[in-house]
């Protein structure tokens, strides 16, 4: 599936730029002037090709409303392929661009079930530590059923319990059960069991208001 951009107020939408235009802009996304470098993300907005080098640049980038501005227009690009890209960031970015990186998948609506998705399954129980994350920062309705899911499959006690935490907060009464099976499966960890019981609390009160 291709880049497909999403209509957003912000930022701009400019005029996709010619071909040897699209690579000095590329260049200059690298330049040593901030001012520089926002100009060229100003106007690759309009350049599907340009997303993966905007990702990249993600990485490295130090000036911090500059990043923003990058992930902002990354994110008007909404699709699998952008999704994909930043879940490749995300497995090896800093605590801080993390959660950037989390938000801007947030903001992806087509975007952030494709990374919940790729994170969830993926071997690494990092990376589905990573999934919890995103799906902390996620206004969905789907949010409960994807926890639970993790809650009730996964088999890594710290991805359960930050699961259990995140449920929680949104958990409903049909995920208690699902909350104390998992304490039942790791009965010796005594971190799920605290954070078992907590959420346990917390769903059943919020539930009986």
């Amino acid at each position: 599936m291709g880049l497909t951009r999403d209509r957003r107020p912000e930022p701009a939408a400019a005029a996709e730029p010619a071909g040897a235009d699209v690579a000095a802009l590329l260049a200059r996304l690298h330049a040593d002037d901030p001012e520089e470098r926002r100009g060229a993300v100003r106007a690759l907005a309009g350049c599907a090709e340009a997303v993966p080098a905007m990702v990249r640049r993600v990485a490295v980038e130090s000036d911090l409303a500059l990043r923003e501005l990058l992930l902002a227009t990354v994110a008007s690009y909404d699709g699998r392929d952008t999704a994909l890209l930043l879940v490749v960031q995300l497995r090896t970015a800093a605590a801080a661009l993390r959660v950037a990186l989390a938000d801007t998948l947030a903001q992806m609506p087509r975007g952030v079930e494709i990374a919940i998705d790729a994170l969830r399954t993926d071997p690494d129980p990092a990376a589905r530590a990573l999934a919890v994350m995103v799906l902390s920062s996620l206004r969905h309705p789907d949010v409960p059923a994807w926890l639970a899911g993790i809650v009730a499959a996964d088999a890594d006690a710290n991805v359960v319990a930050a699961a259990i935490g995140e449920l929680a907060e949104v958990g409903e009464a049909e995920h208690v059960g699902t909350v104390r099976a998992a304490a039942a499966r790791f009965a010796q960890d005594e971190f799920l069991q605290f954070c078992a019981a907590t959420a346990t609390v917390a769903i059943q009160e919020r539930s009986v208001r």
